[in-house]
């Protein structure tokens, strides 16, 4: 089985409990939780983890799905979006876990531009 050490700290801002791999850390990142511009903190002295990478032989997700990690062993989710709010046992671990609601997707443009909104004016 393949592994990867995982660096785990916290939000400063909301407590959420973030593990990412250790080559991010010093990178700066959103958290998942309050979606707070953050740094994953450098050095040896970090807490650390050994995560197993698990083969997700034959699973695919489609734009009808979301793709989530459990917030108790970090075990990638792929789920039906109808599922939202839903409840249910987390593969890795047993643990409850509720099925998160998808992302929409942002109407602002790249760049940070805001999208176009066309201005009707009266005729006189």
């Amino acid at each position: 089985m393949r592994t990867r050490t995982d660096v785990v700290f916290h939000c400063w801002r909301c407590g959420q409990k973030i593990s990412v791999p250790d080559n991010m850390q010093g990178k700066l990142l959103p958290c998942p939780g309050c979606e707070r511009l953050l740094t994953v903190p450098p050095g040896a002295d970090v807490p650390k983890r050994i995560v197993p990478i698990l083969e997700l032989e034959g699973v695919v997700a489609s734009e009808k799905d979301v793709t989530f990690d459990c917030v108790h062993c970090d075990f990638i989710l792929v789920a039906d979006k109808r599922g939202a709010g839903m409840t249910l046992a987390c593969p890795g671990c047993g643990k409850p876990i509720t099925v998160p609601q998808p992302k929409e997707p942002s109407l602002s443009q790249p760049g940070g531009a805001e999208p176009f909104e066309p201005v009707l004016s009266a005729q006189e």
